[in-house]
């Protein structure tokens, strides 16, 4: 792959054009670090493409096991909160504890 300044795609972008049809990949670096890269839309830019290339450069790491939906709880299993507004389960929760006989 290419890389060149952002001046230097500004200024000479028609140049680059062919080479991008031809299935080039031009890199666009910023102060030396690449930013974008410049390709053609029929080269393979396909979510499983771009997820293979990361996994290659170690930028992403593959899970160990795939996804299980079953073993994601239920809005059955997960435990449910009582109802009303903070204010009053707070103040329900204070008028609780004061009512408790405190222990000598």
């Amino acid at each position: 792959m290419k890389a060149i300044g952002i001046r230097e795609v500004k200024n000479n972008l028609s140049a680059y054009i062919p080479e991008v049809r031809r299935g080039k990949v031009i890199q666009i670096a910023d102060r030396g670090e690449v930013v974008a890269e410049l390709r053609c839309p029929s080269s393979p830019s396909s979510d499983e493409s771009t997820y293979e290339r990361l996994v290659e450069q170690g930028k992403i790491i593959p899970p160990a096991r795939r996804f299980d939906a079953r073993l994601v709880p239920s809005s059955r299993t997960r435990p449910r909160f009582p109802s009303g507004s903070v204010n009053e389960l707070i103040d329900s929760d204070r008028t609780e504890q004061s009512v408790r006989p405190q222990s000598v």
